[in-house]
């Protein structure tokens, strides 16, 4: 597909999706960085939240899955429009009108293209602005692009007590500490500094955490002269700041370009995303690398080829052909326990591989229903399966008072039924561990009867009685 009807694609499905909300598409662009980016701008009274943006993302991302419309790889991006946003439809231009405005035009009038103004009205061909105090209509045919312009304020520039409520939900939801994403936006406003021209290469930045106003600060060396301005300061400016600077002293000077916010805040916002989705795939990683071998409870999101994807709440898990039990089927929104086979780092997050047919998945079944087991007194010493149609179990008890068979088989067989209709009628032997390996062998060829078992060191023999299907548990 080409960019446009990427774009078109997009917004249709996000209008289906958000039908019967009250979130409004402002936006869908399809742009290529130094990677590809599709991005979807939602907006609703009092403003989205993070919720709002997973849902559309979750959503969006499972039909795009689906239909893969889209060629390249890109990366997906739902938030709202952020500070500047474009103003396109005639619901913005009455919603903003009176504000502060900066317009940019496909060719220079007076030789510029760009424009600050007040927005003031608007025809089916025109838009009226208040620029310099002065009343300006361009054809509509004739503007690139309107934004909502971001002001200056005394002492820096305010990045507003809505990012600063954004950063404590985010501390919230996603479980980072308000530090870490105060520290990357002042990391992502210095990265847009240092692309100003003529940057101090030792500039840093300051930011309010209460009133969300920031700053550019860099140490100039007083001079007498000033041959390097991004680096040095002249006596007399450095003496109008303090009387008592010196030639060779370090001055802390203001080097806020002018005009920075529309350019800070989008490089601000495209790197806070970047490192806060790092973290956010970080934190998942290491909670689930930390569970490996251990038992999971999703709902199935989507089957696509032989693949089974599984919502595990933060994440999501593949279940591949090879982990699936052959006798299942896999329907959307079943709830399912799974065991937690292997997590990988990917540039796309974390890659959770599961599994249904995994031994392991029958030995957390069983110290989940069984408390002995999960403390310890009833040991399970090995397992054999043939998943979905046969396993054996032996297990070996701590304390001599306590029967580890009837533990594991539970009150009229309740602990091992639970564990069977989760396996969705898999039969379960479970049988007596020994340190004997004759008495083991035929503990675990019951129900057949053994007559003896001879053990060697180089080899093992055994006869029973009865059928051969009752020892390989065909009946």
């Amino acid at each position: 597909m080409k960019r446009e009807a990427v774009e078109e694609f997009v917004s249709s499905v996000v209008e289906g999706i958000i039908a019967g909300t009250n979130l409004e598409l402002v936006d869908v662009d399809y742009v290529r960085e130094r990677d590809w980016y599709l991005r979807v701008y939602l907006d609703k009274p009092g403003g989205v939240d993070l919720d709002d943006c997973q849902m559309v993302s979750e959503k969006l991302s499972a039909i795009l899955d689906e239909k893969d419309p889209i060629a390249e790889n890109y990366l997906l991006e739902v938030s709202s429009p952020g500070l500047d946003r474009v103003l396109k439809k005639d619901k913005d231009f009455i919603r903003y009108n009176g504000r502060d405005v900066d317009i940019q035009l496909f060719k220079p009038i007076n030789g510029n293209k760009q424009y600050t103004g007040v927005l003031q009205g608007f025809t089916d061909t025109t838009i009226e602005f208040s620029i310099n105090g002065e009343s300006v209509t361009f054809e509509r045919t004739a503007i690139a692009q309107i934004r909502l312009h971001l002001d200056l304020i005394h002492g820096g520039i305010r990045v507003s007590q809505e990012l600063i409520q954004a950063v404590m939900v985010l501390t919230k939801q996603k479980g980072f500490a308000p530090e870490v994403i105060f520290e990357s936006l002042e990391a992502a406003l210095l990265q847009a500094y240092r692309k100003e021209p003529h940057s101090n290469p030792d500039a840093y930045v300051e930011l309010n955490r209460e009133t969300g106003a920031y700053k550019v600060m860099a140490k100039k060396q007083v001079v007498e002269t000033v041959e390097f301005p991004e680096t040095e300061i002249s006596l007399l400016d450095a003496r109008k700041k303090d009387k008592r600077y010196e030639i060779g002293d370090i001055v802390e000077a203001d080097v806020t370009p002018a005009n920075f916010g529309r350019s800070a805040a989008h490089t601000a916002k495209q790197m806070l995303i970047q490192r806060l989705k790092e973290a956010e795939r970080s934190v998942v990683y290491e909670e689930y690398y930390s569970r490996e071998g251990d038992i999971i409870t999703g709902v199935i999101t989507r089957v696509e080829g032989k693949n089974v994807y599984i919502n595990l709440g933060k994440t999501e898990a593949i279940l591949p052909p090879t982990e699936q039990i052959a006798t299942e089927t896999y329907h959307e929104g079943d709830r399912i326990k799974c065991y937690i086979v292997e997590v990988k780092k990917t540039t796309k997050g974390p890659q959770i591989m599961i599994s249904r047919t995994h031994p392991g998945l029958l030995k957390r079944l069983f110290e989940l229903e069984v408390p002995e087991i999960y403390e310890g007194v009833v040991e399970l010493k090995s397992v054999a399966r043939e998943p979905g149609m046969r396993s054996k179990i032996a297990v070996y008890s701590r304390d001599e008072s306590i029967d580890p068979v009837g533990a594991c088989v539970g009150p009229k067989g309740q602990r091992v039924q639970h564990i069977v209709d989760e396996l969705h009628d898999e039969k379960i032997d479970i049988v007596k561990w020994d340190e004997d390996p004759a008495i083991y062998i035929a503990n675990s060829l019951s129900p057949a009867k053994v007559i003896s078992v001879d053990v060697s060191e180089e080899e093992s023999f055994l006869r029973c009685s009865t059928r051969l299907s009752i020892v390989l548990g065909y009946w």
